[in-house]
């Protein structure tokens, strides 16, 4: 904008001045000016040399301040000759304003470039930190779910030796029963849980036996299990003749067990805890039984 003001000042200045019929400067010869004489000596030598000396104007050759002012002459008639040819040639004087604007325009077009590259690199600086704040938050939201979750394990088993029970078809029979015990050892009550158990007896050359869990089969419990609640699974029966073949070695025998449920902040999640054991004899104890569960190879997980 300054420059825009100067050119117009001095364009104005030139347009409007009064025209003048010279506009070449007088140079003066760095030597001495001669003035008329006003007086003819008519005496000695010497009246005339003094009257010479006081008509005399003399300038000194290596006065700076002459010497100055002649070379700032110079430069006010060029600028003012140039300023002229523009005022009278019009496309010498479009293309400086052309060239003046052009300047600008790059001077303003590089500052925004700066201001936008700038403002990029904070956006994305931003854009960063927010990603990484997300982050974060929801780590702590995944930490505090985890540790508040519902948790449906396995925490113990339960046998029970039986004499003389009656079955469902009348008759009399005695063994031991296994209970499976679940706790829900979670800070939050377990939804829609499905306890379910199984057994199997196979000879001692087969391998490990395999479990499916079935939602619409037999022996189930189905409920809401709250924090540090305790509960056991329908329990697997086996008659004497069983446990008297397992004293011999002459079978083995495995209990299964399955929690399937779902805990307050997952609703739609469904988690499970699935345990499998192998029940070996351990010899008598206060005339009774004794009995040691040891988890098999295979059916052990949790999600």
């Amino acid at each position: 904008m300054k420059i825009y003001l100067i050119v117009l000042f001095l364009f104005f200045n030139v347009a409007f001045a009064k025209p003048q019929d010279n506009l070449a400067p007088t140079i003066i010869n760095p030597g001495s000016v001669e003035v008329p004489r006003s007086v003819t000596s008519t005496a000695s030598g010497s009246h005339e040399i003094e009257g010479l000396k006081k008509s005399k104007v003399e300038i000194s050759r290596d006065s700076p301040q002459s010497l100055d002012s002649t070379s700032a002459d110079k430069d006010f008639v060029g600028l003012k000759a140039w300023l002229l040819k523009l005022i009278n040639d019009p496309i010498a004087l479009f293309t400086l304003v052309l060239a003046i604007y052009t300047f600008q325009l790059s001077r303003t077009t590089t500052r925004l470039w700066r201001e936008a590259k700038s403002a990029g690199k904070t956006a994305d600086e931003s854009a960063q930190a927010a990603k990484i704040a997300a982050d974060s938050a929801k780590r702590t939201v995944d930490a505090y779910m985890m540790a508040e979750r519902a948790w449906v394990s396995l925490v113990g088993t339960q046998t029970i030796q039986f004499e003389n029970a009656i079955d469902i078809n009348n008759q009399l029979h005695s063994g031991t029963q296994f209970h499976l015990q679940w706790k829900n050892t979670g800070k939050t009550p377990a939804r829609n849980v499905i306890l379910h158990s199984n057994k199997k007896i196979i000879l001692p050359d087969e391998g490990e036996p395999s479990f499916q869990f079935d939602a619409t089969g037999e022996n189930m419990k189905q409920g809401v299990l709250f924090p540090e609640a305790l509960v056991t699974t329908p329990p697997q029966q086996f008659v004497l003749a069983d446990i008297e073949r397992l004293k011999k070695r002459e079978i083995r025998i495995f209990v299964y067990g399955y929690a399937e449920y779902s805990d307050v902040y997952s609703e739609q999640h469904t988690r499970h805890t699935e345990v499998c054991l192998e029940i070996r004899y351990d010899g008598v104890e206060n005339g009774r039984n004794r009995f040691v569960l040891t988890q098999s190879t295979s059916h052990n997980s949790v999600l």
